[in-house]
């Protein structure tokens, strides 16, 4: 009797064991539940703060651009208006920035430089605008400017250095700027064009063609001289009644003064002639 009650006394402990330990672990997984920290809140996507950082440059350009074609600054304009024309700017901001866009490139001027010296083309130049430096050498390629007056200055050892004032007009492009550093040498025909003239000097030529021109000058001189002289005397005193002789002798005169004349100028132009040669 006492071992069925030891044995009817177990198997009431065994059940309440079973019935604790299935009714215990729903307050545990609660008490657990609790206590573990809740899941922290997702960051911020980084796209979405690099989206708006290009939005809020495109509104600044798009703003800056409009300011600068007011005051005539063409290339800061344009430069502002491809920043609010790319793909990450708003649609309406974008057409906006297009159309403007093509009307800078039409309206902005620009120059195209070329230097020589001696005849030979120049690249190695140094080319300011306005105090800044627009190249460091020359490529043949247009240079972009603000329409207005500028001044350039163009250095290119060991040439001296040139300064020039252009006038930009809007719209005007490829407006060329020459450039001489220094000119280009004389040729041989130049020098000689150009020569110093010789000092004048008499040559033998000269004395012996001036005296016999002198000398033909003075016959004419006399020999016309007398003949004229007789030639009015007889009209006045015998008129058509006059020897033969006397007339003969005035027509003697005159030949005489004619020859005269004639050796004089051939002898002169003879002289001018050898003179000029350098000859004897």
């Amino acid at each position: 009797m006492q071992v069925n009650g030891l044995r009817a006394r177990a198997g009431s402990l065994l059940a309440a064991a079973l019935s604790f330990s299935l009714a215990a672990p729903a307050p545990l997984v609660a008490h657990a539940a609790d206590t573990l920290p809740a899941p922290a809140e997702a960051p911020p996507s980084p796209s979405a703060g690099a989206a708006d950082t290009a939005k809020g440059e495109c509104f600044a350009n798009y703003e800056a651009a409009q300011v600068a074609r007011r005051e005539r600054r063409l290339i800061d304009s344009r430069a502002a208006l491809r920043v609010c024309s790319g793909a990450a700017c708003p649609a309406a901001v974008r057409a906006d920035c297009v159309d403007w866009l093509d009307q800078v490139a039409h309206s902005l001027p620009s120059v195209v430089v070329t230097a020589r010296a001696r005849g030979a083309d120049v690249m190695a130049v140094k080319v300011f605008v306005d105090g800044k430096l627009a190249t460091e050498r020359l490529t043949g390629f247009a240079l972009d400017l603000d329409p207005g007056l500028h001044k350039f200055r163009f250095e290119s050892p060991p040439w001296p250095v040139i300064e020039r004032e252009v006038l930009a007009t809007e719209g005007a492009t490829d407006k060329p700027i020459e450039v001489e550093f220094a000119p280009p040498l004389p040729s041989a025909t130049t020098l000689v064009t150009h020569a110093e003239p010789r000092p004048f000097r008499l040559e033998r030529s000269d004395y012996l063609f001036g005296g016999i021109a002198l000398a033909g000058f003075a016959t004419l001189a006399f020999f016309g001289g007398t003949g004229l002289y007789d030639a009015h005397h007889l009209k006045t005193t015998c008129g058509s009644f006059c020897s033969h002789d006397d007339v003969d002798a005035i027509r003697t005169k005159l030949v005489i003064a004619h020859i005269g004349l004639a050796v004089g100028v051939v002898a002169l132009a003879v002289g001018l002639y050898l003179h000029g040669k350098g000859r004897f």
